[in-house]
Order: structure tokens, then C-alpha cells, then sequence
């Protein structure tokens, strides 16, 4: 999560916007845990995955969307156990997505500095209902172990 969050304020910090994408639920088996982070910045370059799969083009293109509209969205995706034995998967499962718009000078950084110092700050865990950059930089401490980056 600690990569998912460096690109993130990098781009913040270029002045890209960017929408970060978050498993919120899992409904039987999925790839990766509830709260597993995807980011995707307005030129659509990508951090992190939410299923290491086909779903993550799907994804991308709700995040675009979130961008362009600025509203949030929930999303999901999922695949019977019928058609996972067609494609040779063990089993089937679904995810629920919330995606949602982080931008330049987002008012929601310590002290409300935006992404500055967001690094190393300390935040208040404020659960899915929270500001993005907080829960993100939260789970960034809690789970500090690398997520694909694309």
C-alpha cells in the first residue's frame, strides 16, 4: 500500500487528479482483501490492483468517469461458480468497488495542506467514510507491503 500511496501524492503533487478505487466488500473468494486500493491518475496511469485481472479495465474506466463528473461511485463486479469452472478458476466470488476523486490541494490533508506532508502523517482512521488520502495513508501504515504498479 506504501507504493500505491507515494504514486499517489506524486501525482497530487504534479497537479494530476486522481481517483482511487477500493475493495469495500468481498462476497465469497476474490483475488485481493477488502480494502486493497487501486489508484488511477486523469492521464489513466495506474497504481495497485483491486483483482489482478480482467476487472481492472473496468475499473479504469469508472475512475475516468468519477473524474470527469466528480461524483463517487460503487461499482461491482463479479463471476458465478459456473462460469469460473468454464474459464478453469476454482471458484467464483465479487467484489464491491467504491471509487471516488482525489485532486490537487485536496483540503483534507493534515492541517488541510493537501497532499503535503501526507507522507508521514499521522491521520485519524476514519473508516470508508473518512477522506480518501487519510484512509489511504492509514492502510499505507498498517499494510506497508507493496502492491503492483503499472
Amino acid at each position: 500500500m506504501r507504493d500505491v500511496l507515494d504514486r499517489v501524492l506524486g501525482w497530487i503533487d504534479g497537479g494530476r487528479s486522481v481517483a482511487l478505487a477500493t475493495v469495500v466488500e468481498v462476497v465469497r473468494k476474490a483475488p485481493r482483501d477488502a480494502g486493497t486500493t487501486m489508484a488511477v491518475n486523469d492521464r489513466g496511469e495506474i497504481a495497485g490492483s483491486v483483482s489482478g485481472g480482467c476487472v481492472e479495465p473496468a475499473v479504469v474506466e469508472v475512475a475516468q468517469e468519477v473524474l470527469a463528473t466528480g461524483q463517487p461511485r460503487l461499482v461491482t463486479f463479479g463471476i458465478s461458480d459456473d462460469q469460473a469452472f468454464e474459464v478453469g478458476l476454482s471458484c467464483g466470488g465479487t467484489i464491491h468497488v467504491w471509487v471516488e476523486a482525489v485532486s490537487p490541494g485536496d483540503p483534507h490533508g493534515p492541517d488541510g495542506a493537501g497532499a503535503a506532508g501526507w507522507g508521514e502523517a499521522g491521520g485519524v482512521r476514519g473508516g470508508q467514510s473518512g477522506p480518501p488520502l487519510r484512509r489511504l495513508a492509514s492502510a499505507a501504515r498498517e499494510s506497508p507491503v507493496a502492491s503492483p504498479v503499472w
